[in-house]
């Protein structure tokens, strides 16, 4: 899935960029053929926010065509041959889309008119898509570092875990060889000392196997 597609706010900011793109595109389109603005407009805003739409398809070009060593010229073909498809069926939305307006009223550019809008969108759809192609790539290589960082901070956990239970494995079997031999040096001595001592060591190894599950234990 499109990491967009589950961040709203953020696929709303993507599409408020192609809206400002569809703004400058209709400026292009008002050079190349004198028009009232509105026109010009209406029909290279929707257009653009449709190319928006077709334009996410480069993540799933850019994961199956990732740019490595002695694949980049894979890559490169690949982009290409999307961005060719790109282009033919922004042209042929808008081809739809001139048509509706035209017989909606709302614009008539004569024929030669409408050839040259279709020659801009073809010629602006090739490096729009190859410019999200890079913007998706650069996505994934940022993607692709931080799961790196985020495997390598786990690792060292798991490392320090291994290493603490490895210190614990070997202070317990001391902890125990210490203990009996004060309880074996009270036994003569101190048989009630010797016997407080046994209770007080079977009480903190229970409460050494109810704590040792945990993560953390308080000081107290």
């Amino acid at each position: 899935m499109h990491p967009l597609l589950a961040q709203p706010t953020r696929l709303l900011l993507y599409f408020a960029v192609w809206l400002i793109l569809g703004a400058l595109l209709g400026g292009v389109l008002l050079i190349v053929t004198p028009r009232p603005l509105p026109h010009a407009m209406m029909l290279a805003v929707p257009l653009a926010v449709f190319y928006g739409a077709v334009c996410l398809s480069a993540w799933w070009v850019c994961r199956s065509a990732p740019i490595e060593t002695g694949r980049v010229l894979d890559a490169v073909l690949s982009q290409g041959g999307a961005a060719l498809q790109s282009s033919g069926v922004w042209i042929g939305a808008a081809v739809l889309w001139s048509a509706l307006l035209m017989r909606l009223g709302v614009i008539g550019p004569d024929r030669a008119d409408i050839l040259r809008d279709l020659g801009v969108l073809f010629v602006t759809g090739l490096p729009l898509y190859l410019l999200s192609a890079v913007v998706h790539y650069l996505f994934l290589a940022v993607d692709a570092a931080h799961r790196a960082a985020e495997r390598a901070l786990r690792s060292q956990v798991m490392a320090r875990e291994a290493e603490l239970r490895a210190l614990r494995a070997q202070l317990n079997p001391h902890f125990l060889f210490n203990s009996l031999n004060s309880i074996n040096a009270l036994v003569g001595g101190d048989p009630e000392g010797a016997r407080r001592m046994c209770e007080g060591l079977g009480d903190f190894l229970r409460r050494t196997l109810q704590l040792g599950a945990r993560d953390s234990v308080a000081l107290g």
